[in-house]
């Protein structure tokens, strides 16, 4: 660019959040305003000769617990796609593109792009060789859910004060949106007091050889369980997972350069006494999707209708792609098709 003008350049995407989702295209337009000092003649650097937009993802951590100093970046994916130019009036430029996301499985994005360590994608725009405008985007690998993850588990802990806590999970497999159920049981015989329970659902990460990070999904504490003495107590709870934000599936990448995101519903026991507390942690999946026509096969008709999937559509009209919640009976009759990768991978 020349000291009298200046480019002012957006990219606009298909849809107002840009989380995308593995095999989903990237789609939308660079839109280039060139402002010129109308005093003087710079045609030559106000023409677009070329423009360029790269899709680049990179997985980035420092070598503070390791034996190297520094940063380090490992490419996740390079796509570059040449643009055309349309001019649709004076100054303004409009160029339209799509980048295919071919890999269903591209790690996910994580933490903030400036802080380490992270994950990160973003777009950048290359106007006549001259590096000019990026923007960053959020992608999430497709993850479904295993039929051996939507069967009932068995959970349970106790203290050295005889307090004795047994309960089950209605499955071990969640999309967002979906509600966790569990049944729980504590025995007390020696009256102890139990003050209260919290129910927390947390995210871990850890990228490349640093430690593991963790961030709070829900926390709650359950109000049908506070300051009882109770030698027996029977309780069902539910938590729903939102659904109201885009959350990081479960995933786990150990070639070229390592990436581990895994949940864990953790029950914390709060009872009276020193060193008395019972912590029970179960290890569960979060996937984007349910495997089709999986669901625990001690369900009647009647319950399967219940049953939510979190389903891939695209729009016939606009070709958009988006996700939508449908229960079994209608996902049967509606056979739309889709991609999805195992997450035992």
């Amino acid at each position: 660019m020349g000291n009298n003008n200046s480019r002012v350049i957006n990219i606009n995407l298909d849809r107002l959040e840009a989380v995308y989702y593995g095999s989903e295209t990237i789609s939308g337009n660079v839109s280039i305003y060139t402002l010129k000092d109308n005093n003087v003649d710079d045609t030559k650097n106000t023409r677009l000769e070329n423009v360029n937009l790269i899709l680049l993802g990179e997985i980035s951590y420092d070598g503070e617990h390791s034996n190297n100093a520094g940063t380090f970046s490992i490419p996740v994916i390079s796509a570059k796609v040449k643009l055309p130019v349309i001019k649709e009036k004076q100054e303004h430029y409009c160029c339209l593109f799509q980048i295919n996301l071919d890999d269903d499985y591209l790690p996910p994005t994580l933490n903030e792009p400036y802080k380490y360590p992270h994950v990160r994608y973003y777009l950048k725009v290359i106007v006549n060789d001259e590096k000019s405008y990026e923007k960053s985007i959020t992608i999430f690998p497709i993850v479904k859910i295993l039929e051996n993850s939507l069967t009932s588990i068995i959970y349970g802990g106790n203290n050295r004060k005889e307090m004795e806590i047994k309960g089950t999970l209605n499955k071990l497999g969640y999309i967002p949106g979906e509600t966790i159920i569990s049944k729980i049981e504590i025995k007390n015989p020696r009256t102890i007091l139990l003050k209260y329970i919290e129910i927390f659902l947390i995210e871990y990460y850890q990228i490349g050889v640093g430690p593991s990070h963790n961030e709070n999904i829900l926390h709650i504490v359950l109000p049908g369980i506070m300051n009882t003495t109770n030698e027996f107590i029977s309780e069902t709870f539910s938590v729903s997972i939102p659904a109201y934000k885009h959350l990081c599936p479960s995933y786990e990448k150990r070639d070229g350069g390592r990436v581990h995101v895994y949940h864990v519903l953790k029950i914390q026991c709060k009872i009276e006494g020193l060193c008395s507390n019972i912590n029970i942690t179960i290890p569960i999946k979060l996937g984007t999707e349910l495997l089709q026509d999986a669901y625990p096969p001690s369900y009647d008709v009647s319950e399967k209708k219940q049953i939510m999937r979190r389903r891939k559509v695209v729009d016939k009209i606009t070709g958009k792609i988006f996700f939508r919640q449908s229960s079994v009976d209608e996902v049967e009759s509606t056979k739309i098709s889709r991609r999805m990768i195992d997450i035992s991978k």
